[in-house]
C-alpha cells in the first residue's frame, strides 16, 4: 500500500513447456520446446464514491523453438517481445452513472524462421503496433443492479490481414 488510497502491485509469471506429440513417421510427430515470462506491474487509485483509475505496464517475451516431419522436415524458431502501458479511469458524473475511460498502446516485436528451406520457408521479423482506446457508461440503477456499455478496439498483433 503506497497511500491511503493508492495501492500497487505486480504479477510476475514463467512458463516453461515441452510437447512431444507421437505419430506415424511424415505424419505429424511435433516436439515443441518453448518459454515465456509476463511481468504487470500496476498502481490503482481508489477515490470517493466509484471514483476509481488503474495503470500499469505489461512485458512480455516468448521463445520456442518447434519441429515437426510433415509435409516433410522442419524447424521453426518463434520469439515474441511484447511492451504496453495501460490505464483507466472510472468517474462518477452523477450519483448513478460513471464514465469509464481508457486506452492501452501496445508494440509486439514478433519473429518466425524456418521450415525446410525447400517447400516452406518462413522468414517473419515484424513489429506491430497498436492504440486502443475504451469508452463506457455504467448506470447504477438500484444499489444491487447495474446496467452499462462499453465500446473498446481489439487487438492481436500476431494475426494481421494482409494489405
Amino acid at each position: 500500500m503506497v497511500g491511503s488510497t493508492l495501492t500497487a502491485e505486480a504479477v510476475l509469471s514463467g512458463t516453461d513447456l515441452n510437447v512431444k506429440r507421437k505419430s506415424v513417421a511424415g505424419e505429424g510427430i511435433v516436439t515443441i520446446d518453448g518459454r515465456e515470462c509476463t511481468f504487470e506491474p500496476r498502481l490503482r487509485f481508489r477515490g470517493d464514491g466509484r471514483t476509481a483509475a488503474v495503470a500499469g505496464l505489461y512485458l512480455f517475451r516468448s521463445h520456442q523453438d518447434e519441429s515437426i516431419d510433415f509435409p516433410s522436415p522442419q524447424a521453426f524458431d518463434d520469439k515474441i517481445a511484447t511492451a504496453a502501458v495501460f490505464g483507466e479511469d472510472t468517474l462518477s458524473l452523477t450519483d448513478r452513472v460513471d464514465l469509464i475511460v481508457g486506452a492501452r498502446y501496445e508494440q509486439e516485436k514478433h519473429e518466425r524462421h524456418g521450415g525446410d528451406d525447400v517447400s516452406v520457408a518462413i522468414h517473419l521479423d515484424e513489429t506491430y503496433k497498436a492504440f486502443l482506446p475504451k469508452l463506457g457508461v455504467a448506470w447504477h440503477v438500484t444499489e444491487k443492479a447495474t446496467l452499462g456499455g462499453v465500446v473498446s478496439r481489439g487487438y492481436n498483433g500476431h494475426l494481421r490481414a494482409s494489405p
